[in-house]
């Protein structure tokens, strides 16, 4: 009986623990088809939210379009305004306010939207070859105009000349512009006084294959500790930088600073400054305003170009700011480390006197015309003008007497005995006396393949004593070979520019600043080209490479005379603009409301008195009889 009992307890148990795991399992997959279901529900909703993004990103696309060419006209539609003889002083004022607020709206709208793409992983690069010094000088033009109103330099340095034996690369030139432009952006912006440098180079990155990245895993803590090492031993910032890419045997490091004269910013903003919508308040004056997406946008375009950027510390004392970035593009050409400046001027001797204003420019100037072989003679202004012109003429007139002394005395082996050699002798020093007499009067120099440049600041005085000091000092070396560079500012007067032209002061070439790249290397191929006697009685001739502000409108007016060019847009209000200033520069201008009217019109004009409705690839493509020189289109216009 007892034995009977316990079955029946321990039968029970069983069936007990039987229901309570049945309703275990029950619960579970109840809640496990709940989370089922929840996860269904949260996946629908995840769809709807993209939907829904992508239409927001689509609508915002169309209204960015809409808003940046309302924007572009209103400044467009200003300046045609500001065009017009007859506006008042009033008028004036406020058409440039109205131009200033409108492009900070389009500044800041571009921001917004660059950040956005940025954000959402929609930033692409678009590579393509492109001309790396002559990409950094169009930059640095455009901002050198801004900056000269307050006083402030805008020069670029080359370095070590890198990005001028290779400055034809592969890599998104676009991109790297906007890096530049945001960097010199906010120098401009933040420096009152002094300069800005650009400086850069080129280097070869050191170069690992995938394979050695997969072997050396573990070896990973080795190096880095190492590095970490290295770099805190180095004072340098540059010491043991690695730069480490994939295998690529065209693969170039560029390597920029932008360093200004500015009030700077704290240390401890280094690297907060970099982030989106911060703005160090302490460097910012009260009539600056921005969005702080500046530098976080030039952060996020150099890294997706391979580099980074950081703010370089500077010498204690020193003012200003000093970002450094590097990025990765592709050469064109073979990298040569061995390969290093040569002397460009050959066997001549080319005395430069250097009278530019500004330390900074000057000496990058001096250093780069150094590296060509001048040899250069820097004057600090027009009052030390003078005393470097004196010491110039003793110097030429020193290797005059060394070249006569040396032609003489090779003739010594003709001459055997004693008495001839006092002969000689006497005959060096009476020459060597007559020019001493005239070493501050007009002197004549037997120097063979020399030649004087000048390169003349006009904002380093008053033209009229600049231009009679240099007749002056031209008129004492009246048989030496000499050619003179003006350089011009956006203040320069027209009257001044009438002056050099008309061949009233010696001058060869003006040149507008800055000074840098395209600029010497102008000066440089004056310098080898053939020399002509000098003659004061000869006319000159002078090549201007800059025309006063005022005419600008009459050295645009040209490049379009007699083009026939088709406008195709959908705005009438950019239809306006476009016939405008296209008409302005001589061009013959006809417009379509969109790409249909303009394909038909086309057809056409190519088929002649034909039916434009047969089909269009009958037509066969004669370029000869086109219609059209330039066809301008919307990409969005209503077809």
């Amino acid at each position: 009986m007892g034995m009977l009992i316990l079955l029946y307890g321990m039968l029970a148990i069983v069936v007990f623990a039987f229901c309570f795991c049945m309703f275990l399992f029950y619960r579970a997959a109840r809640r496990e088809m709940r989370l089922c279901a929840a996860l269904v529900k949260h996946m629908e909703v995840n769809r709807q939210a993209e939907r829904k993004i992508i239409n927001m990103d689509h609508a915002l696309a169309m209204a960015t379009h809409d808003i940046r060419t309302s924007i572009a006209a209103i400044i467009s539609i200003i300046e045609l305004c500001r065009r017009i003889p007859s506006k008042t002083l009033e008028l004036d004022s406020n058409l440039e306010q109205m131009n200033s607020c409108a492009t900070n709206m389009l500044a800041i709208m571009n921001s917004v939207l660059d950040a956005s793409k940025i954000e959402a992983g929609k930033m692409q690069l678009e590579e393509g070859e492109f001309d790396l010094a002559e990409t950094m000088e169009e930059v640095a033009d455009i901002f050198y105009g801004l900056a000269i109103k307050n006083g402030v330099e805008v020069i670029m340095d080359l370095y070590d000349g890198t990005v001028e034996r290779y400055r034809h690369v592969k890599g998104d030139c676009g991109k790297l512009k906007q890096v530049l432009s945001n960097l010199l952006s906010n120098a401009v912006k933040f420096t009152t006084e002094g300069h800005i440098v650009v400086r850069a180079l080129i280097k070869k990155p050191i170069m690992i294959s995938k394979a050695s990245i997969a072997n050396s895993h573990h070896k990973g803590y080795f190096f880095n500790s190492w590095g970490c090492i290295m770099r805190w031993l180095s004072d340098s910032d540059e010491a043991y930088e690695f730069n480490v890419v994939q295998a690529d045997s065209d693969s170039l490091e560029f390597i920029c600073e932008v360093d200004d004269s500015g009030k700077g910013i704290p240390k401890d903003k280094h690297e907060t400054v970099f982030e989106n919508y911060i703005q160090v308040k302490e460097s910012v004056p009260n009539n600056i305003q921005g969005t702080g997406l500046g530098l976080g946008i030039v952060k996020s375009l150099v890294r997706l170009m391979g580099g980074d950027i950081h703010i370089k510390d500077k010498e204690p004392g020193e003012r200003g700011t000093c970002f450094k970035f590097n990025i990765f593009l592709r050469g064109t050409e073979r990298f040569d480390l061995n390969l290093g400046q040569t002397n460009a001027l050959g066997g001549l001797v080319a005395h430069t006197v250097l009278l530019i204003q500004g330390e900074v420019p000057r000496q990058i100037s001096q250093k780069w015309m150094s590296n060509q072989g001048f040899k250069v003679w820097m004057s600090d202004g027009l009052e030390d003008l003078f005393g470097t012109l004196e010491r110039l003429k003793s110097e030429l007139f020193l290797s005059s007497f060394r070249s006569l002394e040396s032609l003489e005395l090779n003739s010594v082996d003709s001459y055997r005995s004693d008495h001839s050699m006092d002969i000689l002798t006497r005959r060096v020093l009476k020459r060597s006396t007559s020019h001493i007499d005239l070493v501050h009067h007009s002197t004549r120099f037997n120097i063979e393949n020399a030649c004087i440049l000048m390169v003349i600041d006009m904002a380093c005085g008053p033209f009229s004593k600049l231009s009679l000091i240099i007749s002056d000092f031209i008129r004492s070396i009246n048989n030496l070979q000499f050619k003179v560079v003006w350089l011009t500012t956006p203040i320069t007067s027209s009257e001044d520019l009438e002056v050099l032209e008309s061949g009233q002061v010696p001058c060869n070439l003006v040149l507008r600043k800055p000074f840098h790249w395209s600029r010497l290397h102008k000066v440089l191929q004056l310098v080898k080209d053939p020399w002509e006697e000098n003659d004061s009685d000869s006319s000159q001739t002078v090549k201007i490479d800059v025309m006063p502000a005022a005419s600008s409108s009459t050295r645009l007016r040209g490049n379009f005379d007699g083009m026939k060019v088709l406008v195709v847009e959908d705005n009438i209000l950019l239809r306006r603009l476009a016939t405008a200033n296209l008409s302005r520069l001589g061009a013959l201008v006809e417009i379509c409301e969109n790409g249909e009217d303009a394909l038909n019109r086309v057809i056409k004009a190519l088929r002649g008195k034909e039916s434009a409705s047969k089909e269009i690839h009958e037509i066969h493509e004669d370029s000869s009889s086109s219609p059209f020189d330039i066809i301008l289109m919307d990409c969005e216009v209503i077809a």
